[in-house]
């Protein structure tokens, strides 16, 4: 593991001031917050460079130090080399003054912003600031190609997972704490690098005096912008695919650790879990959990802002007051938006099952199975992904002259009645033959456009969920025609 510091430095000559870090003390009440008061040693820290102060303070590694070719470079030289020891010294036999003075002609007074990206003794000055440190040379930004130049330089940093990193804006050049804020966040989600805490000195003068009159330069941690980027990645990842796992985790939920449940994070990691598995039969129950916990109230600052809105977004997607089959529309749907269209598929059929249980007063699936033609396996006319779309069209202009309503979607079930009468005839219980003569009366003869389409989206789904016959359908197949089923299916139920 290392210790990582990145800075910036401008063109500013960079006078001495104290530097002053906050310490946590409490109010009368024993509420923590951060003082300036105290004047400690340890917390007061003359330099004109703010980034020795931090890499000597937090035993830093190596430093990345980005600027342009203007920036002071010959300031940076001069103070890492006094920093040494005389034993240190030793060990460079350079002619310190030359070397400083060429440093400055070629960056003090530098007027070209189309300059080259070098100048002298660089590498002497990487040298000196510590082992694998580098000296990141960037454009001034004025176009777009050089922002995206300079985005990508910072972008490719070599930090690894095991890096601490510690970010320095104090002297940022214009927009590069902009940039700085989208690398951050590029680190910490992609790379998994660690952001220890986000420094700005912010001198302003001699607007900020202690108890005693002392003129100090607040050291300010941002540290909590990184937190708001975690709630919004949260947020975002909830919304988008059902995944409230980050949510969770930031408001204390623990799924290995029992005595430290936070109860509004079980919710939600438990709705991830259904929401991730198209647990049809258990996402119902566990949006009316989600109802428990949306009261703003519940939350603090950007969360309180950020997840009762999401919460209500399922809520209005997700309503309770619907039968089981429109609920298993809408999940199927949902699943079509957000491009999971394995799951929406195989929700269509779910969906279309519930519905034919309740035209049909029956709780028995298999029954619903029959209607639906899920037990004709004829391998002879399995249809091809053009049928099934023609198969949708035909319905569709059916549709456009004709108004269904719940008695007629029963022919979109079934018109088998001669194999439902072979059914009955060699029903070996009497229960079954009587429940084949209460389905019988119902059966119309048209609707074959219908039934051929149920049987059509069976074999798709089947197709996907076993991985069988995927030579009858490409993936632009599946797309179009998941998303036909889901507009048709909207009329049906």
């Amino acid at each position: 593991m290392a210790r990582v510091l990145i800075s910036f430095l401008g063109t500013s000559d960079y006078t001495t001031v104290n530097y002053r870090f906050p310490v946590l003390t409490k109010d009368e009440k024993g509420v923590e917050m951060e003082s300036f008061d105290v004047t400690s040693k340890e917390n007061n820290i003359e330099t004109d460079l703010f980034f020795t102060a931090l890499k000597n303070r937090y035993n830093i590694d190596r430093v990345y130090l980005i600027g342009t070719v203007r920036s002071n470079w010959a300031k940076v030289f001069d103070n890492s080399y006094n920093a040494l020891t005389d034993n240190e010294k030793k060990q460079y036999d350079w002619d310190i003054t030359t070397i400083s003075d060429e440093i400055y002609e070629q960056t003090g007074f530098q007027i070209d912003y189309n300059a080259k990206l070098d100048f002298p003794h660089k590498e002497k000055i990487e040298q000196l600031l510590g082992k694998g440190s580098k000296i990141i040379l960037i454009n001034y930004g004025i176009t777009q190609a050089e922002i995206k130049s300079n985005s990508e330089k910072i972008l490719n940093l070599d930090l690894s997972s095991t890096d601490e990193v510690y970010v320095d804006i104090t002297h940022g050049f214009r927009s590069l704490p902009m940039s700085i804020m989208n690398t951050l966040i590029y680190l910490k989600y992609v790379k998994s690098v660690t952001i220890q805490s986000i420094f700005y000195g912010l001198m302003d003068n001699e607007c900020f005096k202690d108890n005693s009159d002392e003129v100090y330069v607040p050291v300010v941690d941002l540290k909590s912008l990184i937190a708001t980027s975690d709630w919004i990645m949260g947020a975002y990842a909830f919304k988008e695919f059902g995944k409230g796992y980050k949510v969770a985790e930031l408001l204390g939920y623990k799924p290995d650790d029992d005595n430290k449940n936070d109860n509004r994070g079980k919710t939600i990691f438990e709705f991830s879990d259904v929401m991730g598995a198209d647990f049809l039969s258990g996402i119902k129950p566990q949006v009316n959990k989600l109802s428990g916990i949306k009261n703003k109230e519940l939350y603090d600052s950007i969360a309180g802002i950020l997840i009762p809105n999401v919460i209500e977004d399922y809520l209005n997607k997700f309503p309770q007051n619907i039968p089981n089959s429109k609920f298993q529309y809408e999940i199927a749907k949902w699943h079509c938006e957000h491009m999971n269209y394995s799951s929406a598929i195989m929700d269509i059929l779910e969906a279309l099952l519930s519905k034919v249980k309740e035209i049909c007063g029956t709780t028995n699936s298999e029954y619903a199975k029959i209607y639906l033609g899920k037990k004709n396996n004829d391998p002879k006319h399995k249809p091809d992904s053009n049928t099934i779309i023609e198969n949708i069209a035909k319905l569709e202009k059916e549709l456009k002259t004709k108004k269904y309503n719940t008695k007629d979607i029963v022919t979109f079930l079934d018109n088998q009645r001669i194999r439902l009468e072979q059914l009955r005839n060699n029903a070996r219980k009497q229960e079954d033959k009587d429940e084949i003569n209460k389905i019988l009366p119902q059966i119309r003869t048209e609707g074959k456009n219908a039934f051929s389409l149920v049987y059509s989206i069976n074999v798709f789904r089947n197709s996907i969920a076993h991985q069988t016959d995927l030579t009858l359908f490409s993936i632009d197949d599946i797309i179009k025609i998941t998303e036909l089923c889901i507009g048709l299916l909207g009329k049906l139920i």
